[in-house]
């Protein structure tokens, strides 16, 4: 057993060593896509065909990356997106990701929306509502079903940042200019994000899609997985990761 886990990930290796020359070279592009989910599935121990299934999985895993807080999308938008999305690997063969775009735009009008509404709710005006109870895990909290829900649930969202804030002794003018500037920084970061970088998530909902031990390292990525394997860089072992705008 030993023996056939190695041969199977040295035959992986190799194809993704290979899938990653021309790639790396221009960074991956959506036309690099076929090429790479069909090095994935003949690595890969049981999913050896592009099934309607490994699509799903895979849709369900990219919208989970573009909203893992379930704090933009809709409900209602979110099925839509999964009968809508598949249609990207049909348009990846001809060099096209337009798909995941449209929603990527859905992403970036949130957050603008969201930026709006902080600096509405953040004026002069402002108190903290220390009743206000949230829902932290998203899987218990749900997708919102309307826009007056979302609206709500990030006014709710607000006053615990806030509140968070001035646990740390930080003045409450101190608190909005900050969590404002936040809320900028968001839709700045997600406005400048490039297409190289949508394409790398689609992959990696891929990778993520087969099983849960399968992964997809973009070129940052793999020079700072090599950089832990030498050993360069002394650290805790934690790494940070994004919820909830913390």
């Amino acid at each position: 057993m030993n023996q056939r886990i190695a041969w199977v990930l040295k035959i992986a290796l190799a194809g993704l060593l290979a899938a990653a020359a021309p790639a790396q070279a221009e960074n991956l592009q959506c036309r690099h896509l076929p090429q790479l989910f069909d090095l994935y599935m003949r690595a890969h121990y049981s999913v050896k065909a592009l099934t309607e299934e490994v699509q799903n999985r895979t849709i369900e895993q990219f919208i989970q990356a573009m909203d893992p807080s379930k704090a933009l999308f809709l409900d209602e938008e979110v099925v839509r997106l999964k009968k809508t999305l598949p249609v990207v690997f049909k348009t990846m063969k001809l060099g096209s990701c337009d798909p995941l775009e449209e929603a990527y735009r859905l992403v970036i009008a949130r957050a603008k929306e969201d930026e709006a509404q902080a600096k509405r709710f953040l004026d002069e005006k402002y108190k903290l509502d220390e009743s206000v109870e949230l829902t932290l895990d998203p899987e218990k909290r749900g997708y919102p079903k309307t826009m007056e829900e979302r609206s709500e649930m990030l006014k709710k969202l607000i006053h615990f940042q806030i509140s968070n804030y001035l646990l740390t002794d930080m003045k409450l003018p101190d608190a909005r200019k900050q969590l404002i500037h936040k809320y900028e920084l968001v839709v700045r970061r997600l406005v400048d994000k490039k297409d190289t970088d949508l394409t790398v998530s689609f992959a990696e909902s891929f990778a993520r899609a087969l099983d849960p031990h399968s992964g997809f390292l973009s070129a940052e990525s793999l020079e700072d997985f090599q950089i832990q394997m030498r050993l360069s860089l002394e650290g805790i072992g934690a790494s940070l990761s994004t919820q909830d705008g913390f």
